[in-house]
């Protein structure tokens, strides 16, 4: 597998993980002249003292215009990972301090924070893929892209019937492929034209099954602590990934289908209506009743023959003998062969159409909660930004994951050791005096 969607996610990330770190590092040193004059009068304003600017040219001396295609996200046959050994290294070696600070005066702990402050990141590791608090912020994002890719790139048949086992889906799946052959195209067409509803069923799978994007950490960390560390890891992510795969998830989804299929199992109750059921003669069946409505709908059928037919007594204690008997004290239409023929594919229908609305409502009783608005879509919209992740995948928008990967980065910006810093050289400062309030 290729990988292709997870590997677009990955460059995506990596080129707005650079572009927000400088912006942040950027709106500190702006700020910072008035941040300062706060600390010490504890009055708020604005200072316009001109500050160095963290540039292309800075990062990069000798390639500033790769910097600048890094972070817009563009890659060419120079650079079709994005970035070049020697740019990574370039985006390694700055920022590990800035002229406006010092570590002099600060105790061992708070050196550590302050210089940390002031890197713009740690590792190759953290520069290609972020750092553990991004992972966990974006975990459905990876998760849910990896199991896309793995569904349409290997077509894994055990991941088909976890993703499958959504009710609504599954309904949806039976009803095109009584109208395709290829099962290849059904997939395709269910993504395409039922695309929530597809989505539904890789976040179930990702949320209630498969938990997938700490696992990929997990195996990744293990696999690349040989590996030299000076290399861009965008590189081999598709090995990584197919590894990933070979090794463990899919031994994984293999494991869950074989344990649940099994009735003796200990654990079946769980498994059980978790995974794709086989519904294609309830929909072949009401396909044929369709055929006997011909050119009518059920509601006008119910209204041509009014209420009291469509009863399981009355039905069936019927034959060829006794309709008039039966039926004509219930309806002022005169019946033929037809009429019987229409009642019966209505009536049948209606019943299938009601075991499977109650199989999802069924599904939905032990599955769904109304605090995160029912289903597993409802929970990743509310918790994972499943909204974001759904327009992501449509439109391959990478700006729809700056205001996440900002956010995760400007909150790993602790300004606790600068603070500590300034009340050294200030012991008088309205900073320092509102401190010692607080530990008195």
């Amino acid at each position: 597998m290729i990988f292709k969607r997870t590997k677009k996610y990955f460059i995506d990330c990596a080129s707005l993980r650079l572009d927000s770190k400088i912006k942040i590092i950027n709106e500190e040193r702006k700020s910072r002249a008035s941040t300062e004059y706060y600390w010490y009068t504890g009055q708020e304003k604005k200072i316009n003292k001109k500050y160095k600017k963290l540039t292309n040219r800075e990062i990069s001396s000798s390639n500033s215009p790769l910097i600048s295609l890094i972070r817009r996200g563009i890659v060419t046959s120079k650079n079709p990972y994005l970035y070049t050994p020697n740019a990574i290294e370039d985006v390694l070696n700055n920022c590990k301090l800035d002229e406006y600070g010092t570590k002099l005066g600060l105790v061992s702990n708070e050196k550590k924070k302050y210089i940390a402050r002031n890197i713009m990141f740690k590792s190759y590791d953290e520069i290609c893929f972020g750092d553990r608090s991004e992972h966990w912020k974006l975990k459905s994002f990876l998760s849910s892209i990896i199991v896309l890719d793995i569904l349409f790139e290997s077509y894994d048949d055990n991941l088909w019937r976890i993703v499958l086992g959504y009710m609504p889906l599954n309904i949806e799946f039976e009803k095109i492929r009584l109208e395709v052959v290829d099962v290849q195209k059904v997939y395709g067409i269910l993504f395409e034209e039922h695309y929530e509803l597809f989505m539904t069923g890789i976040f179930r799978a990702t949320e209630k099954v498969l938990n997938i994007s700490t696992l990929f950490w997990e195996f990744y960390e293990e696999r690349v602590k040989n590996d030299s560390k000076n290399i861009n890891k965008i590189v081999f992510i598709d090995v990584y990934l197919n590894e990933f795969y070979n090794e463990i998830l899919k031994k994984k989804i293999d494991k869950f289908i074989n344990d649940g299929s099994y009735y003796g199992y200990k654990e079946k109750y769980i498994h059980e209506n978790s995974t794709y059921q086989s519904l294609e003669s309830i929909i072949s069946i009401q396909q044929e009743m369709r055929l006997y409505q011909g050119d009518m709908e059920s509601v006008e059928i119910r209204k041509k023959y009014g209420n009291k037919v469509w009863n399981d007594n009355v039905l069936n204690g019927l034959n060829k003998d006794n309709i008039n008997n039966v039926l004509g004290k219930y309806t002022d239409e005169y019946l033929d062969y037809e009429d019987i023929d229409v009642i019966y594919a209505t009536y049948i229908l209606e019943l299938t159409e009601k075991l499977l609305h109650l199989m999802s409502s069924f599904q939905s009783f032990r599955e769904e909660n109304s605090h995160w608005q029912g289903n597993y879509l409802g929970y990743v919209k509310k918790y994972q930004y499943g909204n974001e992740i759904l327009e992501y995948i449509q439109t391959g928008d990478k700006e729809l994951l700056r205001p996440l990967i900002y956010k995760s980065l400007q909150y790993g910006n602790n300004g606790f050791a600068r603070e500590r810093y300034f009340i050294k050289r200030h012991p008088d400062s309205y900073l320092a005096r509102e401190v010692r309030k607080f530990h008195e």
